[in-house]
């Protein structure tokens, strides 16, 4: 409580680059702040160039391909009998 009867001082602390950083980094621990940011920064699509606007894009998952390989042994067992012909 010795802060609160000391304004200019808690003033000082507050402004000073390393409390800011340590503040600003802190804040970026969680990802929540972090898209935060983003969500910011694409919303205000006037400061973006004509050229060049922000969209918001939705991914979707994509479908698991199958691959399928001749002629791949899983085992040793299956590498030994190759190398055997």
């Amino acid at each position: 409580m010795e802060e609160m009867n000391q304004p200019d001082l808690w003033v000082m602390f507050h402004s000073n680059p390393v409390c800011t950083f340590d503040q600003r980094m802190s804040k970026l621990k969680d990802h929540v702040a972090t898209i935060a940011l983003f969500d910011k920064a694409l919303a205000e699509r006037s400061q973006w160039p004509d050229s060049d606007r922000g969209v918001k894009q939705i991914f979707l998952p994509r479908p698991p391909s199958a691959v399928i390989k001749t002629n791949w042994h899983t085992t040793v067992e299956g590498l030994l009998k190759k190398d055997q012909k």
